[in-house]
């Protein structure tokens, strides 16, 4: 199966946010579907890192994940957790079963009220 995704800009390192996208993927079957695209934002030149501020992500941190096709065209995605929920969505694999479903949506919004706040007390 060929997803919408067309690259996932990260870092070549060992950072859990990166290493948990690519797992997804591995976890899918999905490592063919995607390109990914080496940045280290503490490594990158000048150039690359006004590359990568304008093109995909202006706070200019990992993961960010592009999607080029679909419903969701032309859009970055960031977050390893978002991002790991939409490939799950996506490919219809490693998704609660249909009964589990109103807890796992629950749990959904919980994640992104706590995200929220976090950014907003820290600034980020």
């Amino acid at each position: 199966m060929h997803c919408a995704v067309k690259h996932c800009i990260a870092d070549k390192t060992f950072q859990i946010a990166v290493l948990r996208i690519r797992v997804r993927f591995s976890e899918l079957g999905a490592e063919e579907d995607y390109e990914l695209v080496p940045y280290n934002p503490y490594l990158a030149s000048d150039d690359e890192r006004q590359w990568y501020v304008d093109s995909v992500h202006p706070h200019g941190t990992v993961p960010a994940m592009v999607v080029d096709e679909g419903p969701n065209g032309g859009r970055v995605m960031l977050e390893s957790a978002a991002i790991c929920m939409y490939l799950a969505e996506l490919y219809g694999h490693l998704l609660p079963h249909p009964d589990m479903m109103p807890e796992y949506l629950e749990s959904v919004q919980l994640y992104l009220i706590c995200i929220l706040y976090v950014g907003l007390t820290v600034g980020v």
